[in-house]
């Protein structure tokens, strides 16, 4: 995977972990701008490598100002990390803060304990 001719444009680079997921190439995350769509980025990883991640994820939304849309099945250990939930399922939709997703019957059935 070819992807560090990128880094020149990333500042913050060195606070990445120090080994990512398989996949994830570090450069595409610096490429981001603005916005960073992800799907299942943690399906296979083992439960350490998913919270480098989501780390990782968390300091790009926070300090750098991209906004991350994220598909997951990982509710439990991405819930923590959510500003607004967007849950579709069987024809019918949640949209709202992570609290009210809580509150819900979605938040109640599938997120359990944020």
């Amino acid at each position: 995977m070819i992807c560090c001719s990128l880094f020149v444009r990333c500042t913050w680079y060195t606070s990445l972990p120090k080994v990512l997921p398989h996949g994830v190439c570090p450069a595409g995350l610096c490429a981001a701008r603005r916005l960073l769509i992800l799907d299942e980025p943690v399906t296979g990883l083992d439960p350490a490598a998913a919270q480098d991640l989501y780390r990782t994820l968390d300091y790009l939304n926070k300090k750098e100002g991209i906004a991350i849309i994220m598909v997951t099945h990982d509710l439990h250990s991405a819930l923590p990390y959510a500003t607004a939930i967007l849950h579709a399922g069987h024809g019918s939709w949640f949209y709202g803060d992570t609290a009210s997703y809580l509150a819900s019957p979605y938040g109640k059935r599938f997120g359990g304990e944020a």
